[in-house]
């Protein structure tokens, strides 16, 4: 297996799974980020979910969310 670029705090070359937790720590936040408009936007243009999500059913709420994930 080819060595990586990237090195720890000790300066040893980073093996794969450590390299893609990394890059996973960078994607995870990014996705995050981009959701909250997404949902934001899925609430205005479409005012009756508003009123399901308050109404505290998780499993409604888990939907939404993937609704808004696969859109």
């Amino acid at each position: 297996m080819r060595h990586l670029p990237h090195r720890d705090a000790e300066g040893h070359p980073l093996d794969a799974h450590t390299a893609a937790v990394e890059v996973l720590d960078v994607i995870r936040p990014t996705v995050a980020v981009w959701f909250l408009p997404l949902a934001g936007h899925a609430l205005h243009r479409w005012p009756i979910h508003r009123k399901l999500l308050a109404d505290g059913d998780a499993a409604y709420a888990r939907a939404f969310a993937h609704e808004v994930c696969r859109c």
